[in-house]
């Protein structure tokens, strides 16, 4: 619609105060009802202005609008493979030579003959065999700790044969070892004789003289 204006210049000064007020009261309700026919005067098609942020007017109903979501792109975690790590030459058991296998004993004889005091009433008992093994079969644990401790770091087989006497009080009073020289220098003989020195038997008539041997590969 075509607008005009007229405009009336007041010359007395209250009338130019109302003047100015009016003017300043028009310029608002025009610009109030500019804003409102921007918001509220749209056609019908349009919701009647309810829709809100983020929503579209379709076919007399507020469609919400599917925005693109943006994607994000995630690092793969890659499994970082450890690799097999050989044995290094220090860790690798080291072959033994023919010098290392030649059996070598370490220790006193063990005497054979009992010493008997003439006209003392002896005892009559002697120690079984069942007897000697039940009490150092204890030992075999310990025993084989200290060749796996001698042989350490080598790839050695052979025997080790232990040999102990007992005297008539049931103490043991000598220990005899024959193992690989390898074995001996790797003092084995130190390990054993004490576990087999501190064994304890009965009492008997007389002295004996027992063997037990222990195969390794």
């Amino acid at each position: 619609m075509p607008w005009s204006t007229t405009w009336v210049v007041p010359t007395d000064g209250g009338d130019v105060v109302r003047f100015l007020a009016g003017l300043v009261a028009g310029l608002v309700v025009t610009a109030a009802g500019y804003f409102g026919y921007r918001e509220y005067g749209k056609p019908s098609a349009e919701c009647g202005g309810y829709c809100g942020a983020h929503t579209r007017c379709e076919q007399g109903l507020c469609v919400a609008e599917l925005r693109p979501t943006k994607r994000v792109r995630r690092r793969s975690k890659r499994l970082r493979r450890r690799k097999a790590v050989s044995p290094s030459a220090s860790q690798a058991l080291k072959p033994a030579s023919a010098a290392d296998r030649q059996p070598v004993a370490k220790g006193p004889p063990l005497r054979q003959v009992d010493y008997v005091e003439m006209g003392t009433s002896g005892n009559t008992r002697v120690l079984s065999t069942e007897e000697i093994a039940a009490r150092f079969r204890r030992l075999d644990r310990r025993i084989v700790g200290c060749i796996e401790q001698a042989r350490s770091g080598y790839a050695i087989s052979g025997r080790v044969v232990v040999e102990f006497r007992i005297d008539r009080s049931g103490k043991v009073d000598g220990v005899r070892l024959t193992a690989p020289d390898l074995l001996q220098r790797n003092d084995l003989y130190g390990c054993v004789r004490p576990l087999v020195s501190n064994l304890t038997f009965p009492q008997s008539s007389r002295a004996m003289t027992a063997s037990f041997p222990y195969d390794f590969d």
